[in-house]
C-alpha cells in the first residue's frame, strides 16, 4: 500500500515529475478536484492563492482549504532555525530526523554561505 494511501488518500499524485509536468497537469486543481466528500485540502505551494481553486471551487461543498506557511526566515522562527541548521546534518547521520516514509531517496545539497 502506498503511504498516501495508508493515510486515506485516494488518488496520488507523483511528487517526482518534473516541476514544468507538475505546472502543467495544475495539480493544485487536479488534487481539489479528486477530494471526496467534505474531504480536506491543504496546499503548501506559497504562490497558490485563493484563485488558482476558483474555477474547482464550490461553495458549500464541505471541503475546506488551509494554506499554512512556516519560514525559519520569520523573526519569531528565527531563533529555532538557527538552532534546526546547526543540527540537522547530525541529527540525519544519528537517526534523530529521518526523512518521510515516501521518500525514495535524499540528495544531499551543496552547504550555502554567505559570502
Amino acid at each position: 500500500m502506498d503511504v498516501g494511501e495508508s493515510l486515506g488518500a485516494t488518488h496520488i499524485i507523483d511528487h517526482a515529475l518534473p516541476i514544468p509536468e507538475l505546472l502543467a497537469a495544475n495539480t493544485q486543481r487536479l488534487a481539489y478536484a479528486t477530494l471526496g466528500d467534505h474531504g480536506g485540502f491543504v496546499s503548501v505551494m506559497p504562490r497558490a492563492g485563493p484563485e488558482v481553486l476558483a474555477p474547482v471551487q464550490r461553495e458549500g461543498d464541505g471541503k475546506p482549504v488551509v494554506r499554512p506557511f512556516a519560514s525559519f526566515q520569520m523573526l519569531p522562527n528565527q531563533v529555532l532555525g538557527v538552532g534546526v541548521d546547526k543540527r540537522l546534518t547530525g541529527w540525519l547521520a544519528d537517526g534523530t530526523a529521518k526523512p518521510n516514509r515516501g521518500v525514495k531517496h535524499c540528495e544531499q545539497l551543496p552547504a550555502l554561505t554567505s559570502e
